[in-house]
């Protein structure tokens, strides 16, 4: 059987005004409540690895959940398609392996 990771195409994005989530319902990129917990979970470690390299973040912690959502937005994960830029595409299969550690036991 095939993970869902091992195949995982790009990121949801909902056409405008077609969000269906009650909590998100203006917000294109989705959140928690609405996206798989798997693709959650891979934006949120892309989240942190793109906040890490960052050197004006150098030594500092790193943001609760809310925060980092806050501090890189999915803009800087994904095109308007859901497509992958460049330099997340390199750090995605590192990410999701990470989740799949998380998640396998």
């Amino acid at each position: 059987m095939k993970k869902p990771w091992d195949a995982f195409p790009k990121f949801t994005v909902y056409e405008e005004n077609e969000n269906p989530c009650g909590t998100c319902r203006h917000n294109s990129s989705g959140c928690r409540a609405c996206l798989s917990p798997l693709e959650f979970k891979v934006r949120h470690a892309l989240k942190e690895k793109l906040w890490l390299q960052d050197p004006e973040n150098h030594g500092k912690r790193l943001p609760k959940a809310k925060g980092l959502g806050q501090a890189v937005r999915f803009s800087k994960l994904a095109d308007n398609d859901g497509t992958l830029k460049p330099d997340v595409a390199k750090m995605f299969q590192e990410a999701c392996d990470a989740v799949r550690k998380a998640l396998d036991p």
